[in-house]
């Protein structure tokens, strides 16, 4: 399992290396998962930490539901996982760091099965 740093919405350049950061923490998760022993399925799991900039979503407060709908469909676009989860809960989702200036309001798990073991 591995557990990666947050991305946030997109330019073009951006996009690209989401689908890139998705690519390699698979990488990652499946060699991991090759290292479980005494299972016939395995599965590779990555959670990602969503956030939004304050200073790059300065609506972000009044309507978190737009910008999140956006981020999910970046993951879903990329086609890297078989299985996509997300957890957003409302009373999260305006969970604001101070320090950082960003908003995170849930994560993104993506779940991608390995192939099964012969005997």
């Amino acid at each position: 399992m591995a557990f990666y740093p947050p991305v946030y919405p997109p330019n073009e350049r951006q996009r690209e290396n989401l689908i890139a950061r998705i690519v390699r923490s698979f990488v990652d998760a499946q060699e991991d998962a090759r290292k479980t022993y005494g299972a016939k399925s395995r599965y590779a799991c990555v959670f990602f930490v969503v956030m939004f900039p304050k200073d790059k979503f300065p609506a972000y407060a009044k309507n978190p539901e737009a910008p999140i709908r956006a981020e999910l469909a970046r993951y879903l676009n990329s086609e890297r996982a078989d299985l996509w989860a997300w957890c957003f809960p409302e009373e999260r989702r305006k969970l604001y760091s101070k320090s950082e200036r960003c908003f995170y309001p849930g994560v993104v798990l993506g779940l991608r099965r390995l192939p099964e073991r012969k005997k």
